[in-house]
C-alpha cells in the first residue's frame, strides 16, 4: 500500500494514539515503519497542502531572516549545517512532516512496497528544475535521482549516506517516471533516509557547470538562488513553476549571517530582520512577548551540546573515569546556568523528542550528580592526585559558555579541563572528526529520527564523522542493529528506550547534556507558521507576509 493509504487508515482505527502522538516531535521514525512492511499496490492519495484556517495567504513581499552562521556552502549532498537554505533550493523524493508524522509527495508522487525490501517511488510529470542556466526549466527524471544518489554516494560529504553504503542492494530507474531501490536486508528507516534533504535530486548539468553546488545552485525546489555572498547575504527568488501552483508566496527572501549573537538579537529586535535564527531563552521571550510587532512560536529545540570523549584510549579507556566524569556534570546547575531554569535533562536521544525519549524522572536518577562518588571512581583508577585534559571547543554559539560551566563542575573532582577555542571549521576537521582531544564539546546536528541519532554510538562501518569518539561496544552495536528489523511502532519505540539505557550505563562515548524548552522569535508579519516542523517548515511553501 502506499503511504498516505497507510496514514488514512490509521487517522481512522487509531484516534487515540494519533492524538497522544501529536504533541510528540518524533515524526521520521513512524513513516518508516508504516512503509517499510506495506504491500499491495493501492492508489496513493494526492498531496493536500492546507494553509492556516485563521487567515488567508497573500502573495508578495520579502521577509529578511537573520542567522548565526553563514551556510558555507548551499549544496545539499556535501553541507549538514545549510539545510535550511538547500531544502528551499532543491526537494528530494518525498519529506516527513514532524508535526503529524504523514508522509508527503515531493519529486515523487507515490511510493510503493511490493516487499519489505523493496521501494518503488512514481515521479510527478511536470515537476521541472528552475528555469536558468544550465537546467532552462527541464523535467525531473528518473535518472536524475539515479544521479543524485551516485553523486551522494560517492562523493564527500558530512551528510548521512549509510542507506545507501551500508544498506543498499540496488537502485535504478525503471523508465522516466519510476524509481526503484532495494535493500540488502530489513532496514526500517529507508523512508526516513530518502526523506532528508540530503537525499535532493539535484541536475548533472549545474553540478558540472559549476564544480558542484557550494555557491551556485539550480534545483527543483520553491526557491530560486539570486545570489550568495559569502558571510554577507544568501538572496532568493519564487520559483513560477514550483509543482505546487500558487507557493510559494512571497516574492524573495534574504538571510543575513550575522554570527555574533547579541548583534543578532539586536537586527530581530530593532526590526531589520523578520526572524531571529536562535533559540528564545527565558529572557529573551520576556523582552518581546506580548509587544507589538512580535511573536514567539513554540517549536521542538532539536540542537543540543554533547560532551565526546575518546574511549579507545585512556583515562576514557577506563569505564571509571567515564563514569566519574558523567556523575561530576551538575546537570540541574547546568540548566539554571545555561537556560535560567527553563529546561530539561537529555539522553542518547533529546527529550524534545518526547516518543522516543526516556521519561525525565529516569534521567534525573540516572544521571544524578555525585561528586563523592566520582572522587572515589577517580581515585580507584588512579587519578586521585588529579587529571589534566585536552578540551577543544568550536568558539561557537553557547559551546565556549559549556565548557566554561563543566570546566567548573569537573574541577570539584579534582580534574583540570584545558579549554582551547577554535575557529568552528578548523574544530570540525582537526580536532572533532580528526580525533584530537581527550574531551570535546560541541553540539549535534537536530536530527529527529531514532536510528539516525544512535548510530552516533554504533562502531561498525563508521565514518569519523558520526563516531568522533571511536567507540566499539559489540553490545551497543547488536542493539541498534536489532531496531532496523523492527517494523511495528510500539515495539521499537521500546527497543529505543532499552537500547538508550544500555548506552546510559557505558558512559560514553558522548556525555548527554540538558536543553531548554524551544521558541523562535518571528516579526508578526509572518504568518501561517502552522505549516510543521523539519524538512516541510525548511522548504519555506507555507508562510506569508502581511506587509500591513
Amino acid at each position: 500500500m502506499t503511504a498516505e493509504t497507510y496514514w488514512e487508515r490509521m487517522t481512522r482505527r487509531k484516534v487515540s494514539r494519533r492524538r497522544v502522538l501529536a504533541g510528540a516531535a518524533t515524526a521520521l521514525g513512524a513513516s518508516a515503519l508504516a512503509l517499510a512492511g506495506c504491500s499491495g499496490s493501492e492508489k496513493a492519495a494526492s498531496v493536500r497542502w492546507t494553509p492556516s484556517p485563521f487567515d488567508t495567504p497573500k502573495p508578495g513581499g520579502k521577509p529578511t531572516f537573520a542567522i548565526p552562521l553563514d551556510p558555507g556552502s548551499l549544496d545539499p549532498q556535501v553541507n549538514v549545517i545549510s539545510g535550511y537554505l538547500s531544502a528551499r533550493i532543491h526537494n528530494p523524493l518525498h519529506a516527513i512532516n514532524m508535526s503529524d508524522r504523514e508522509f508527503q509527495p515531493l519529486v515523487a508522487e507515490s511510493l510503493e512496497c511490493p516487499d519489505q525490501l523493496t521501494y518503488v517511488w512514481k515521479l510527478r510529470h511536470g515537476v521541472k528544475f528552475h528555469n536558468i542556466d544550465p537546467t532552462y526549466g527541464r523535467e525531473v527524471m528518473a535518472a536524475d535521482v539515479v544521479y543524485s544518489f551516485d553523486r551522494l554516494k560517492a562523493g564527500p560529504t558530512l551528510n548521512d549516506r549509510k542507506l545507501l553504503t551500508l544498506h543498499t542492494d540496488r537502485y535504478e530507474a525503471i523508465d522516466d517516471y519510476t524509481f526503484s531501490l532495494r535493500t540488502n536486508k530489513l532496514f526500517s528507516p529507508t523512508v526516513d533516509h530518502t526523506g532528508n534533504f540530503a537525499y535532493s535530486i539535484v541536475p548533472h548539468e549545474a553540478v558540472e557547470k559549476w564544480d558542484g553546488l557550494a555557491m551556485n545552485a539550480s534545483g527543483c525546489g520553491a526557491w530560486i538562488l539570486d545570489d550568495y555572498v559569502r558571510g554577507e547575504r544568501v538572496n532568493l527568488r519564487r520559483n513560477p513553476d514550483y509543482f505546487q501552483q500558487g507557493r510559494p508566496y512571497p516574492d524573495g527572501e534574504e538571510w543575513l549571517p550575522v554570527t555574533d549573537l547579541g548583534s543578532l538579537w539586536q537586527t530581530f529586535k530593532t526590526g531589520r530582520a523578520d526572524y531571529a535564527g536562535i533559540n528564545l531563552d527565558k529572557l529573551k521571550r520576556q523582552e518581546i512577548e506580548g509587544k507589538a510587532g512580535f511573536q514567539v512560536a513554540k517549536s521542538p529545540y532539536l540542537f543540543t551540546i554533547n560532551c565526546y570523549v575518546r574511549v579507545d584510549r585512556p583515562p576514557f579507556s577506563d569505564e571509571r573515569v567515564r563514569e566519574a566524569m558523567d556523575i561530576a556534570i551538575d546537570r540541574d546547575d547546568y540548566i539554571d546556568k545555561m537556560y535560567f531554569g527553563d529546561g530539561n535533562y537529555n539522553g542518547p536521544i533529546p527529550w524534545a523528542l518526547e516518543y522516543w525519549a526516556l521519561p525525565q524522572d529516569e534521567l534525573r536518577s540516572t544521571l544524578a550528580y555525585d561528586p563523592t562518588r566520582a572522587k572515589q571512581l577517580l581515585n580507584a583508577a588512579g587519578y586521585g592526585d588529579g587529571l589534566e585534559l585536552d578540551t577543544p571547543v568550536a568558539a561557537f554559539g553557547d559551546s565556549p559558555k559549556v565548557a566554561t560551566v563543566l570546566a567548573d563542575h569537573f574541577a570539584r573532582v579534582g580534574v583540570k579541563v584545558n579549554i582551547r577555542a577554535r575557529e568552528l571549521g578548523a574544530f570540525l576537521a582537526q580536532e572533532l572528526y580528526g580525533h584530537n582531544f581527550d574531551m570535546a564539546i560541541f553540539l549535534n546536528l537536530p536530527y529527529m529520527e531514532p536510528d539516525i541519532i544512535l548510530r552516533s554510538y554504533y562502531s561498525k562501518g563508521q565514518q569519523a564523522d558520526v563516531n568522533p569518539g571511536l567507540s566499539n561496544d559489540p553490545e551497543v552495536d547488536r542493539l541498534i542493529e536489532g531496531l532496523w528489523s523492527i517494523f511495528d511502532l510500539e515495539e521499537k519505540r521500546q527497543a529505543v528506550l532499552d537500547c538508550q539505557r544500555v548506552i546510559l550505563k557505558k558512559h560514553g562515548p558522548m556525555y548527554p547534556l540538558c536543553s531548554p524548552e524551544g521558541y523562535a522569535g518571528f516579526s508578526s508579519r509572518i504568518r501561517g507558521l502552522q505549516e510543521g516542523t523539519g524538512l516541510i517548515a525548511w522548504m519555506g511553501v507555507s508562510y506569508w507576509v502581511e506587509e500591513s
